[in-house]
């Protein structure tokens, strides 16, 4: 599987020069906010998840411009819907006041059958990204959403520790396409993990337990919200 490589380049840098069309002025600090669930949240990688892992980055990237660095903030949740986002996302968002930037990674939970029945619809998933977007607007100039990545059906129909819950390659697809579609009618960026690692059989290689990334897919995924920020950076 082909992994996306990255060299340090200035964040700082990178989000002043996504926001406008010309480079604003920069501010004591840059914030990120990610919102997500288990996957964002980290679990189970012993480094602490692709969210970690690009914390440590930043902050090798923008340690030498004291307060002037690049802060992130993880706010994911274990088990987390679109919907469960959408209810929290504005209070939290307004606690920590407005930021540079927000990724959401989020939408696989909504994917799931309870006791044989889907949990969420694909429509009312992308009512709630669509409401996501639209309220983020007012608090960070760049938006991204981070899509899903695969399960292993083997090891998720049902899921061991939680004999009434299943997760289906086939369903997740469903809703990554609608998610992927709302995102691009909203004209916000769209991280696409599903096809990149779905190109390769061994993607189940990536999955700790059949759902979550094990240390080397949350290394994957780091790289690749790395390049996205270095692609955005360099396009000044």
């Amino acid at each position: 599987m082909r992994v996306l490589t990255a060299e340090p380049v200035s964040v700082c840098h990178t989000l002043n020069s996504v926001a406008t069309p010309t480079k604003r002025r920069r501010s004591a600090m840059q914030k990120i906010f990610i919102f997500g669930d288990s996957i964002a949240y980290g679990a189970w990688d012993p480094a602490g998840g692709w969210v970690e892992r690009l914390r440590q980055w930043l902050f090798v990237t923008t340690r030498d411009e004291y307060n002037l660095g690049t802060f992130l903030y993880n706010l994911s949740i274990m088990g987390d819907t679109t919907a469960d986002l959408l209810k929290r996302f504005t209070p939290e968002i307004e606690a920590r006041q407005p930021g540079d930037m927000i990724f959401f990674a989020a939408g696989i939970n909504d994917a799931q059958f309870v006791n044989g029945r889907p949990l969420a619809t694909p429509a009312a998933v992308c009512t709630n990204v669509r409401t996501l977007i639209q309220r983020a607007r007012a608090y960070a100039p760049l938006l991204c959403w981070v899509g899903l990545t695969p399960v292993d059906d083997a090891r998720t129909t049902p899921l061991p520790w939680m004999p009434d819950r299943a997760y289906r390659n086939a369903t997740v697809a469903v809703f990554e396409a609608a998610i992927k579609r709302t995102v691009a009618e909203e004209a916000i960026p769209y991280l696409d993990l599903f096809s990149a690692w779905t190109t390769d059989r061994a993607y189940r290689d990536l999955l700790v337990d059949g759902i979550h990334p094990n240390a080397a897919g949350h290394a994957q995924i780091c790289e690749h919200i790395k390049a996205f920020l270095q692609r955005h950076g360099s396009a000044t």
